[in-house]
C-alpha cells in the first residue's frame, strides 16, 4: 500500500511539530482534502480535534466527538487504535492499513511537540481507500483468471520490442520451444528456430503486419525445429501496437500468442490417409457404392464401378433429386426420385434390403442391379445421409428371363403334342431339369465368387485396418472404428447374398445339414417352427439328388407358410433300402387332392407340384402326398440314394516325433510357433501380418488345404495351428481331425468366414480348441492363439 499519496497535500511532519498550530487551520486543511479525516488525540487519549468523514462510522457529529477519549468514542475501535496512539507518543512515525466497519483506511500516525520539543499529542491522517483497494483486488482476480485462462489453454505469450529487437516470452512460450534460457532473446535467433521451409513466410509475415497503412494484425501457421530434434507446429497470433499517425505513424510493439497444434496437424494427416485409402478400397470393390452426405440425397457420388453403371464421370453428381437423366423402373413402374433405395432409407432410417431395379441410362442402354441401402447417423444417432451398394443382374437377368422363356416355350410345345410325341416331351421335361440344375449351378458359382474374391478381401482389409489401427495408436480410434463397421456391415450383406445364393451348409455339410439351417431360416424369417428327425448316418449323395431334395423341402415349407394357416410342420429325413426318403407334415388346412393336381398341371403354379414330381420321376423317384382339406397335408419324396464321389481319406501315421508321456502339456516357449491353413492368400498375408506384430508369435509355415497342412504339421510341429474350414482337396474339419490324432498336444483354431453353428460344432468335434469367424474380435483371437 502506498501512503505517500496522502502527503501531496500537507507539510510532511516526520519531526514533531510545533503546537501552536490553530485548529482552525487543521480543519481548513481537512476541508479541502477530500476522503481525508484528521484526527489530534492528547496523552489521555481524549480527542482535541475530529474533522473528516470517519466521524459518520461512530454515528457522531464533530461537537461531540471532541473532548471524548477514545474509549468512551468507541470500545471495539479503541482496542485496535491505542497501541498504535501509544507508541506514537512516544515518537514514533506509523503508517498502517486498518478495517472498520466494512471501510478500509490507509493512515499515518505523526507525533505533535511543543516549543520545548515535548510531545504533547499525536496526529492521525486518514484516507478512505476502500474503492481502491476493491478494484486492486477485482484487477488481481482478472490477472489470475486471464492466467489460468492461458495454463490451461496450453497458450504461450510473447511480445517483440521493434525498437530494440528483443523477443520478451513467458514460460509456456519457452516451452513450446523445447529449450531453456532466459526470457528475451534477439528476434533473429527466435527466426532460426522456425523450420527452414517457413522461415520466409514468417518474416514476410511479420513484415506485413508492420506496414503502417495496414490492420497490424499477424497470424500464421509454422513449424519450429527445438533443440531435442522434435518438429512441432505452432498457431501465432498477434497484434502491432503503432505510435504516431498518418505519415508518422510507426509500429514499435507486436505483441501475441502461441498454440501447439502439432496433435491437430498430426490427425488432420491421418485422417487425409485414412480417406485415401478408404476412397482406394472402395474403388477396389466389385460393386457399385453411392453414398450421399444429406438426407435429402441432394448430392449423390459413386466409386468407380457406380460411376461405370450409370455412365457418369468422376465425383458427378448423380442424385436423381438434382438430375432426371436417368430413369429407374420396378416391377414395370416407373420409380420417383423419393421412391429410390437411398432416399427411403434416409428418409425412413431403416435398411432397404434386396431391391431390384431397372435403370434408363442416358446413352439409352437399360440395365437391372440389385443391392441395398442403408442410413448415415451422426453423433447424436440422427439421420444424416444414406449409402448403398449394387450389383450389375444384367446378365444374369438376362438369363432367366432366356431361361422362363424357353421353359414356357418348351411346355407349350410339350401342350401342343399329342402321346405320340411322349417320347419328345420327356426329352423335354429333362431339359427342364437340366436347365434347372444349371441355374443352381450359377447361383453356388455366383456364391463361390462372393465368398473366395470379395469376402476374403473384405476380410483381408478388416485385417490391414487393425494393423494400421494398432499401429497409429489411439488418436484416430472413432475414425478407424467407423470404417471397421463398414467392412463388418460389407461382410454380413455378401454373406447373406452368399447363403441366399447358394447355402455353403448344403455342400460342405450334406443333405442333413442343409435342412438344418433350412428350419433355422424358415423359423428366423417366418416364425416357422420345424421339427427336425434326421438319420444320423453321413451318406454322401450326388449334387442332383441333394439339390433336387432341398429345393422341394424349401418350396414344400414355403407352400405350408402361405397357405397351411400354421405355425408349425416336420420334416423327416431317412435311409432306407438304398432310398432317400424325405416327408414334409403339417396339420394346416389341408387340399383336395385331385382339385390340387389338376390346378397344379394347368399352370403349375401355386403349389409348384408338378415340377417336383417330374425331376424326382426323371431320377427314378416319386413323390406321394395325403391331404384333405381340414386335415393337414403329408408328402413324400422317395429317391434312389446315388452316391458321390469319396473325398480323399489320410490316413493317420506316427508323428517323426514321440509326444509327450503321460498326456503332460507341452514346454512353455517364449515364442509360440504357428502354422496359418487357407486357401485364400490375401486372408494368409493379412493374418501374417497381423501376427507379425505380436512378438511371441512366429509363423512358421503355410498351407493351402488340408492335405497340405497334415503333411507340414507333421513335418513342423506347430504349437497353434489357425485352421480354414472350407478349403480344396481337404476341408477343415477332415485335416484337424487327423492332425489331432496325431498331435494331441497341438491347439488348432479353427476359422470362416461364415458364423453358422454348425461349422463351429463341427470343427470342435472334430478336435478344435476354439471356432472364430475371421471378421471377428482379433484380441479374442491372439488370447486364443496364446
Amino acid at each position: 500500500m502506498r501512503y505517500d499519496s496522502l502527503e501531496p497535500q500537507l507539510p510532511r511532519m516526520d519531526q514533531p511539530a510545533a503546537n501552536g498550530a490553530p485548529a482552525n487551520l487543521h480543519r481548513l486543511i481537512a476541508a479541502n482534502l477530500p476522503g481525508v479525516t484528521l484526527v489530534l488525540f492528547d496523552c489521555d487519549l481524549r480527542f482535541s480535534m475530529i474533522e473528516g468523514p470517519a466521524l459518520a462510522l461512530v454515528g457522531l457529529s464533530r461537537d461531540m466527538a471532541e473532548g471524548l477519549t477514545l474509549h468512551d468514542l468507541d470500545p471495539e475501535l479503541a482496542q485496535l487504535l491505542e497501541p498504535r496512539c501509544r507508541r506514537t507518543l512516544a515518537g514514533e512515525t506509523q503508517n498502517y492499513e486498518t478495517e472498520f466497519r466494512g471501510r478500509i483506511f490507509a493512515s499515518r500516525y505523526l507525533p505533535v511537540a511543543d516549543d520545548a520539543g515535548q510531545i504533547t499529542h499525536g496526529l492521525i491522517i486518514s484516507r478512505d481507500i476502500t474503492a481502491w483497494t476493491e478494484t486492486a483486488r477485482r484487477l488481481s482476480k482478472s490477472e489470475q483468471r486471464l492466467r489460468l485462462a492461458l495454463e490451461s489453454t496450453r497458450i504461450g505469450t510473447w511480445e517483440i520490442d521493434l525498437a530494440s529487437g528483443l523477443v520478451y516470452r513467458d514460460e509456456r512460450a519457452w516451452e513450446l520451444l523445447g529449450a531453456t534460457g532466459p526470457q528475451n532473446i534477439p528476434l533473429q535467433d527466435l527466426l532460426t528456430a522456425v523450420h527452414p521451409a517457413d522461415r520466409e513466410t514468417v518474416q514476410k509475415s511479420i513484415a506485413t503486419a508492420c506496414e503502417p497503412a495496414g490492420t497490424g494484425a499477424y497470424q500464421i501457421d509454422c513449424r519450429i525445429l527445438r533443440p531435442d530434434g522434435q518438429i512441432r507446429w505452432l498457431h501465432n497470433r498477434g497484434v502491432v501496437i503503432m505510435e504516431g499517425a498518418d505519415t508518422a505513424r510507426r509500429p514499435v510493439r507486436i505483441v501475441g500468442t502461441s498454440l501447439d497444434l502439432t496433435e491437430s496437424k498430426i490427425t488432420e494427416e491421418n485422417l487425409r490417409q485414412r480417406a485415401e485409402e478408404l476412397g482406394t478400397l472402395m474403388d477396389l470393390i466389385p460393386a457399385a457404392i453411392w453414398v450421399s452426405p444429406d438426407r435429402a440425397c441432394e448430392q449423390v457420388t459413386g466409386n468407380r464401378r457406380a460411376n461405370e453403371f450409370y455412365e457418369a464421370e468422376d465425383h458427378e453428381n448423380i442424385s436423381a433429386n438434382v438430375t432426371n437423366c436417368r430413369r429407374f423402373f420396378q416391377n414395370g413402374r416407373e420409380l420417383s426420385a423419393q421412391e429410390l433405395p437411398m432416399q427411403m432409407a434416409a428418409k425412413t432410417g431403416k435398411d432397404i434390403r434386396d431391391e431390384e431395379l431397372d435403370v434408363l441410362l442416358p446413352s439409352g442402354r437399360r440395365i437391372t442391379i440389385w443391392g441395398s441401402a442403408s442410413p448415415l447417423h451422426d453423433s447424436g444417432g440422427r439421420v444424416r445421409g444414406a449409402i448403398s451398394a449394387f450389383m450389375d443382374t444384367t446378365d444374369r437377368k438376362r438369363a432367366e428371363e432366356q431361361m422362363r422363356q424357353a421353359r414356357d416355350q418348351l411346355e407349350q410345345r410339350v401342350l401342343e403334342r399329342t402321346a405320340q410325341l411322349q417320347q419328345r416331351a420327356d426329352q423335354l421335361a429333362r431339359l427342364t431339369s437340366e436347365l434347372t440344375l444349371v441355374e443352381q449351378r450359377e447361383r453356388r458359382r455366383l456364391a463361390q465368387v462372393l465368398h473366395d474374391h470379395l469376402q476374403q478381401l473384405l476380410v483381408a482389409a478388416q485385417y490391414g485396418l487393425e494393423m494400421l489401427m494398432r499401429r497409429s495408436g489411439s488418436t484416430q480410434q472413432k475414425q478407424v472404428t467407423q470404417i471397421s463397421n463398414l467392412l463388418n456391415e460389407a461382410i454380413d450383406a455378401s454373406r447373406d447374398l452368399t447363403v441366399e445364393l447358394s447355402p455353403p451348409i448344403l455342400h460342405e455339410g450334406g443333405l442333413a445339414a442343409g435342412l438344418e439351417w433350412l428350419a433355422r431360416r424358415k423359423r428366423d424369417k417366418y416364425g416357422l417352427i420345424v421339427d427336425l428327425d434326421l438319420d444320423a448316418r453321413r451318406l454322401k449323395v450326388c449334387d442332383e439328388v441333394k439339390i433336387l431334395l432341398f429345393q422341394s423341402v424349401r418350396e414344400l415349407l414355403f407352400n405350408i407358410v402361405k397357405h397351411a394357416g400354421v405355425d408349425r410342420a416336420g420334416v423327416v429325413l431317412a435311409h432306407e433300402n438304398d432310398q432317400i426318403r424325405v416327408t414334409v407334415r403339417d396339420s394346416g388346412s389341408g387340399f383336395d387332392c385331385g382339385q390340387m393336381w389338376s390346378r397344379a398341371c394347368e399352370t403349375d403354379g401355386g403349389f409348384g407340384l408338378v415340377s417336383i414330381r417330374e425331376r424326382l420321376e426323371r431320377l427314378g423317384g416319386q413323390m406321394n402326398i395325403r391331404s384333405a382339406p381340414g386335415q393337414g397335408a403329408c408328402f413324400t419324396l422317395c429317391v434312389p440314394a446315388r452316391l458321390g464321389d469319396a473325398l480323399p481319406e489320410l490316413e493317420a501315421r506316427p508323428c517323426r516325433a514321440p509326444a509327450p508321456a503321460s498326456g503332460a502339456l507341452a514346454p512353455y516357449q517364449d515364442v509360440l510357433r504357428v502354422l496359418l491353413v487357407d486357401d485364400h492368400a490375401v486372408v494368409r498375408q493379412g493374418l501374417l501380418s497381423l501376427l507379425e506384430d505380436e512378438p511371441d508369435i512366429e509363423v512358421i509355415a503355410e498351407a493351402t488345404d488340408g492335405l497340405d497342412a497334415v503333411e507340414k504339421a507333421r513335418d513342423l510341429r506347430p504349437d497353434v495351428i489357425l485352421m480354414d474350414f472350407s478349403m480344396p482337396r481337404m476341408d477343415g474339419v477332415d485335416a484337424t481331425r487327423i492332425i489331432r490324432s496325431e498331435l494331441p498336444h497341438t491347439r488348432i483354431i479353427g476359422l470362416s468366414v461364415y458364423a453358422e453353428a454348425d461349422r463351429a460344432s463341427a470343427m470342435i468335434a472334430a478336435g478344435a480348441d476354439a471356432y472364430f469367424t475371421k471378421s471377428g474380435d482379433i484380441e479374442a483371437l491372439l488370447l486364443a492363439i496364446r
